[in-house]
């Protein structure tokens, strides 16, 4: 059994540049704002030159770098961002664990017939962590204690762990320092007896786990049912297009998301957080679906011309609803024919955004004589039941006129026909007797229209094109 480890050293600075991407030529770094001295926890390339590392106060930072960027650092969202990030990776590798706040484990073992060799699983890991631009330091080794600690001191070997790098007690660390050890070489030359008497049980169980004998506890990964993310804005937004570019980043993760579902979202619930004012809440409805990050942002336009900021934004969050299955639209093979037409469910998505759902609508023919009642409504989208009498669907017009339209029968020529139908007057409010024609206007279109004998006149009731 072979363990990766994926070790992430500054995992919420590289989200926050990839969102502000003018700070990589700044000096940025995130401290703890929990520390007395609030010292540095990640630092860009920028920062390092200027002799600011992880651990540095932040009051010595801005001695050594004036124009220095810094922000606080959230545990919270690091642990969001983490578990993003194996969401992603989970498409290409199923056994994976958590080591919070910047760490993966990826078990290899099961994706041997996947990936034969090295060289697979890398091109594999490559194309996953790509689209997030994060540095990662890997580690390999049949214990995932030991790939744990190669990925963190850069190590090629773990004889070459320093005593100083062991994950032990201060304490414990000191006391193997005076027995004159240096490396982990230098402690696994000790007899296992002679360090659980001399330097304690703790120190054989950690060479136990770290040469395989002994299993360690690792937190499974199980992939969310719903999509959920909360950012930081690099600075205030005072209007709607201030939010685009922070959320189309959200919304290319959340198209990545469903696409390695093969599902659609159907509703969007959108938090917008102040400094001081309560969040203000932007509910995006799409009942046929949407994936595409053009199709979230679209829709969030429309949706942003009736709402008004309360005030600049500071943070926002998306949370995705509903889910309805998504088959992919296959292109021509040799891209010959590309269609520039809004697919129909985009179209319907934008149209009940803007109008309500309640106003578009779709016809459904019904199995009934009378013209008025031979028709229904139903919600847009939905799929249409089959006519029960096909001959009868060829002989009437697909488009009804909602109500029927007086005519000048000198300016149709008749054809097929007639059809008699009686209408009694608890179904029209009156009793009358119709004569149904098919005819041709004098501009070419095809009508169907009748005589009604009690009114001594014609009328048009539909159109065949």
């Amino acid at each position: 059994m072979h363990w990766l480890y994926l070790y992430f050293p500054q995992l919420q600075l590289d989200r926050l540049q990839a969102l502000t991407p003018a700070l990589e030529s700044r000096a940025t770094v995130l401290y703890d704002p929990q520390d007395r001295k609030q010292a540095v926890v990640q630092s860009n390339t920028k920062a390092r030159e200027c002799g600011v590392y992880s651990g540095t106060p932040l009051a010595r930072a801005w001695l050594l770098a004036e124009d220095m960027a810094a922000y606080p650092w959230k545990e919270l969202e690091q642990n969001q961002q983490l578990r993003q990030l194996a969401t992603h990776i989970y498409q290409g590798f199923s056994d994976i664990y958590l080591d919070p706040p910047d760490g993966l484990w990826l078990n290899l073992q099961p994706m041997r017939r996947v990936y034969p060799n090295a060289a697979a699983w890398q091109k594999a890991l490559h194309v996953q962590l790509h689209p997030f631009a994060v540095h990662v330091k890997q580690g390999v080794h049949v214990s995932p204690a030991a790939a744990r600690l190669l990925a963190r001191f850069e190590a090629s070997h773990i004889d070459e762990i320093l005593i100083e790098q062991l994950p032990c007690e201060h304490k414990q660390i000191e006391k193997l320092v005076r027995f004159g050890l240096h490396t982990l070489e230098d402690l696994k030359a000790i007899p296992r007896k002679e360090i659980g008497r001399k330097l304690g049980q703790d120190i054989v169980l950690l060479l136990a786990q770290l040469e395989g004998h002994h299993r360690m506890r690792l937190a499974p990964y199980q992939p969310p049912h719903s999509f959920y993310q909360r950012i930081v804005l690099p600075s205030e937004a005072e209007s709607w297009q201030g939010l685009q570019f922070s959320l189309k980043r959200v919304f290319r993760e959340l198209e990545r998301f469903l696409q390695g579902r093969g599902k659609a979202a159907t509703k969007l619930v959108i938090h917008l957080y102040f400094r001081e004012q309560p969040k203000q809440e932007l509910v995006v409805s799409a009942p046929h679906g949407c994936v595409t990050t053009d199709e979230f942002l679209s829709l969030c336009q429309l949706k942003a011309e009736h709402e008004v900021l309360k005030a600049p934004v500071v943070e926002l969050s998306v949370h995705a609803k509903g889910w309805k299955n998504h088959e992919a639209v296959m292109a021509d093979l040799w891209n010959q024919h590309t269609s520039t037409s809004v697919p129909l469910h985009q179209l319907l998505n934008q149209l009940q955004l803007r109008m309500g759902t309640e106003r578009v609508y779709a016809i459904q023919t019904q199995h009934y004589w009378l013209p008025e009642l031979s028709w229904q409504r139903r919600l847009a989208g939905q799929p249409i039941q089959p006519s029960h009498d096909r001959e009868e669907v060829i002989r009437r017009p697909a488009w009804l006129c909602l109500h029927a339209q007086r005519i000048d029968i000198h300016e149709w020529q008749l054809g097929l026909g007639p059809e008699r139908i009686r209408t009694s007057w608890w179904q029209t409010g009156e009793e009358s007797t119709r004569d149904y024609y098919q005819a041709r206007h004098l501009s070419g279109r095809l009508g169907w229209v009748f005589y009604c004998y009690r009114q001594s006149c014609w009328w048009l009731q539909g159109w065949f094109s």
